[in-house]
């Protein structure tokens, strides 16, 4: 064990220095501080960990989510533009949302957790697709009453299935 563990040590010191020599002879741009995000992916990874591995409650999963959605997000923005970035917030509200259908999936308060999490998903996503094409927040909104309204309308009209099969069978 120790012997595979200062192999893979030894590969990592020699391509971290291969990379700080070409860095230093300027055919590369590398710098540390470009990768802090890692350390919201650590913090992400760790909290998923323990929850798996039974050591922490449900609440893990949020945080591990929230933590490793951010901390790529973060570390994206070191590969792409501003333009790009600035485009792809609503991943911020991503995070929190993974986490709750994380928390729902594994028996946490399901019914709450998965409407938590697919309310979050849905502006997320609308959002997201909203800062690519011009969306119209009026239709979206008038959609919603209607969809809503259905909605009340189902809930609040009990049909009595018996009487509807015995009309039926007379025709």
């Amino acid at each position: 064990m120790n012997e595979s563990r200062n192999k893979l040590l030894g590969i990592l010191l020699v391509i971290a220095g291969g990379i700080l020599v070409l860095d230093y002879y300027h055919i590369i741009h590398f710098s540390f501080w470009d990768f802090w995000p890692l350390i919201l992916v650590y913090i992400g990874a760790k909290a998923e960990r323990d929850y798996f591995a039974g050591s922490a409650s449900g609440r893990n999963l949020l945080t591990g989510a929230t933590f490793l959605t951010y901390g790529l997000f973060f570390l994206l923005g070191n590969f792409t533009t501003w333009g790009i970035q600035g485009k792809l917030w609503p991943l911020y509200i991503l995070g929190p949302a993974i986490g709750f259908l994380q928390m729902a999936y594994y028996g946490h308060r399901p019914r709450s957790n998965y409407r938590t999490g697919f309310v979050l998903s849905a502006i997320s996503l609308v959002f997201l697709v909203e800062n690519f094409i011009n969306l119209n927040y009026d239709l979206i909104l008038f959609v919603g009453l209607i969809a809503v309204g259905l909605f009340m309308l189902r809930k609040s009209d009990p049909v009595e299935s018996d009487d509807r099969d015995e009309d039926d069978e007379r025709y």
